[in-house]
């Protein structure tokens, strides 16, 4: 599921732990450290982390709506720890394909069987709320728009 790769201006920390394992613990953490953001004012934090539940509840909608997903995940959602995995996969997946660090699939983590990109990983809501998130952080310029070709 990990990445393949990452920015080689990340390898370094690379040794202090896995950047998907940060992503399924802390996901706004996980978010602030690809942005190399390391001072947060409590305030602003819990704005954001309000931000990052708007994105999961999203995920968690267009999980249940899809009509390709594979059945395999829907025996997974049932558990409260499992969809709260899965859908933290969706904010790491999101996250790292909009990220101008992040040049290409072997960035970005996978799953077997994989989830529905256009019913999900393409969802230009989830894009937006990862922008807002990023505006709200001021790192809004490490973040590009993509298409759905890139």
């Amino acid at each position: 599921m990990s990445p393949e790769q990452v920015p080689t201006t990340m390898q370094d920390q690379h040794q202090k732990g896995n950047l998907f394992t940060l992503f399924l613990h802390s996901p706004l953490m996980a978010f602030c450290y690809v942005c190399n953001i390391v001072d947060v004012p409590i305030s602003l934090w819990d704005k954001c982390q309000a931000q990052v539940e708007k994105f999961i509840t999203e995920a968690s909608r267009l999980f249940a709506r899809s009509r390709s997903l594979d059945h395999s995940f829907m025996q997974f959602y049932g558990d409260d720890f499992l969809r709260l995995l899965m859908l933290r996969y969706v904010f790491c997946w999101v996250t790292l394909r909009l990220h101008i660090g992040f040049k290409g699939p072997s960035y970005y983590p996978s799953t077997h069987p994989p989830v529905p990109v256009d019913e999900i990983l393409y969802q230009q809501m989830l894009h937006r709320m990862i922008f807002d998130l990023a505006t709200s952080l001021e790192v809004r310029g490490l973040f590009a728009e993509v298409s759905e070709s890139d």
